[in-house]
């Protein structure tokens, strides 16, 4: 009688366990099948009328906005085609996030996939070393973060652009009577990356393989404060203002390096008396290179740089493995290549 008992009570707890057990599978599965509803409910809400299979975040620096807003485009239209949603985090926020800010509340909202400018900074890298580790696939742009986890990174080759500057200085230093003796390069104030040591680094090699390292030409950084567009406006003035220490060239590393210069050189009535390389296409840039403001500027090609994140985090996603770099089309844009691209979006624009 007692056997039975004991027999009858362990048959009874064997059923509630497996109640238990079956009711705490539900119970995740049904979670699981409602957050998956909710994150398509959000992307439906967040796009208008359609429903996407991944969610991406895209994050930006807060300095050159027309230049991130061609890369962002590029992603959206890519991710489109793909049935993934880009979205740009902290574009509607009313104050300048920082990026690693920016970067935690993408983590902290699990999305699919994060497009990110990379840094050598501790807290960028642990930031996109903890993404990579809850299942996120992480893709650097414009900068790479070498020593993160990242999957891939999507840029220009900086040794090639390096190059490309040494090759556009040769040849003004040809044209010109007055031989090239001092070039400035603008670097950023604080950088964690090696991006600009690699630059600098393919412009000297290509003067010194032209003329021999005893070619007289000093390559100098100077220092910019990159902290908000108007400390690089009034960095680069003081190069300006200095008439004893003018650079015979002055080259720029990125877009808003680029137009402070040129403004800088209208301002001072500099123009022709120092030889301004540029960085980027914008209309703006476009014009004062077409005046022969800018000797030449680097064309980027900031729609397929977008693009090109896109098909790495699809890639990644779909294959497990993607190739680590991911290069970008450039090109040097002188005084006649302007003028063309102006008169080809003006015919443009009167067609529309």
């Amino acid at each position: 009688m007692i056997r039975k008992t004991h027999s009858k009570e362990k048959t009874t707890y064997f059923y509630v366990l497996l109640s238990i057990l079956i009711m705490v599978i539900l119970t995740i599965v049904s979670l699981i099948y409602y957050y998956s509803k909710l994150k398509q409910i959000t992307l439906v809400e967040a796009t208008g009328s359609r429903t996407y299979s991944k969610h991406y975040a895209m994050i930006t620096d807060s300095t050159e906005t027309e230049y991130w807003d061609q890369v962002y485009v590029g992603a959206l239209e890519e991710a489109k085609q793909q049935d993934a949603y880009v979205e740009r985090i902290g574009e509607s926020m009313e104050l300048n996030s920082e990026v690693d800010d920016l970067l935690r509340i993408a983590i902290n909202s699990s999305v699919d996939g994060i497009i990110v400018p990379g840094s050598e900074d501790e807290e960028r890298v642990r930031l996109i070393n903890e993404a990579v580790e809850k299942g996120i696939t992480v893709v650097t742009v414009g900068r790479d973060a070498i020593k993160s986890n990242r999957q891939c990174y999507v840029g220009i080759n900086n040794y090639n652009l390096g190059k490309e500057y040494g090759k556009q200085i040769i040849t003004l230093n040809e044209e010109r009577e007055k031989k090239i003796r001092k070039v400035y390069v603008l670097v950023e104030e604080v950088s964690t990356d090696t991006s600009q040591s690699i630059i600098m680094l393919g412009l000297q090699e290509t003067i010194e393989k032209q003329y021999g390292k005893d070619s007289g030409i000093e390559v100098k950084a100077i220092p910019v404060n990159n902290k908000s567009t108007f400390g690089a406006d009034e960095s680069i003035r003081d190069v300006f203002m200095k008439a004893n220490q003018l650079p015979d060239v002055l080259v720029c590393l990125n877009a808003t390096y680029t137009q402070c210069a040129y403004q800088a050189a209208v301002n001072y009535n500099m123009v022709g008396e120092v030889a301004i390389l540029g960085y980027y296409n914008s209309d703006a840039i476009l014009s004062a290179v077409a005046k022969d403001i800018v000797q030449a500027t680097i064309g980027i090609d900031t729609r397929q740089m977008g693009a090109l994140c896109i098909q790495a985090l699809k890639e990644y996603e779909n294959a497990g493995y993607v190739s680590t770099y991911e290069p970008v089309k450039t090109s040097l844009i002188t005084q006649r290549e302007a003028l063309e691209r102006l008169e080809e979006q003006e015919k443009e624009q009167s067609l529309e």
